[in-house]
């Protein structure tokens, strides 16, 4: 990733958001830092923000309010999103009943290279009232995994959830690389 330093020099941000979760996803803390400091600016200008499950992203929501001097319109915000999913949880829980009667869902962020979703989408899938088909935990790395894990994790259900692609080119993903595996067609 290149950050515009021409454009922070003319352009002199109070506040540069970022994030500093994935390597293929974000312009390292570092680099933003560098190009602020390029632009004469200062690397204190940056918010890095880092979330890993769902708490993780309303503790960004609290931060950024804090560092825009909106803690209170942030807090409000992160309380409305808090409740949502405590309603959902209920529901799920009323809903679901024991773990085995939990659907197997297998996430995936790419199909080409095959990768199993991360950070805050286990959390999700969880939340919804699925089990992670790869046991993967919640707050955990997206992953690299081979055919062979995917086809024999158990999955009742895919999700996929192309990083840094658009619906149609997901889709084309899909096509070339998903529905063209045997397992797939076995999913019930």
């Amino acid at each position: 990733h290149t950050v515009d330093v021409a454009w922070l020099a003319a352009a002199r941000p109070a506040l540069v958001l970022t994030q500093d979760t994935c390597a293929a996803c974000d312009a390292a803390e570092g680099s933003v830092h560098a190009a602020l400091r390029a632009a004469g600016l200062g690397p204190e200008r940056a918010l890095t923000l880092r979330p890993v499950t769902v708490a993780g992203v309303l503790g960004s929501v609290r931060r950024l309010g804090a560092a825009l001097g909106e803690e209170a319109a942030a807090e409000a915000t992160a309380a409305r999103l808090e409740a949502r999913l405590a309603a959902v949880e209920r529901a799920v829980l009323a809903s679901a009943g024991e773990e085995a009667a939990r659907p197997r869902l297998l996430g995936l962020e790419s199909l080409f290279p095959l990768v199993a979703s991360g950070q805050w989408l286990p959390d999700q899938r969880a939340r919804a009232g699925a089990r992670d088909a790869l046991g993967d935990e919640p707050g955990g790395a997206a992953r690299l995994v081979s055919w062979a894990e995917v086809e024999g994790c158990g999955a009742e259900a895919v999700v996929l959830c192309c990083c840094g692609r658009t619906a149609a080119g997901a889709a084309a993903e899909a096509e070339q690389h998903l529905l063209s595996r045997p397992a797939v067609w076995r999913l019930p």
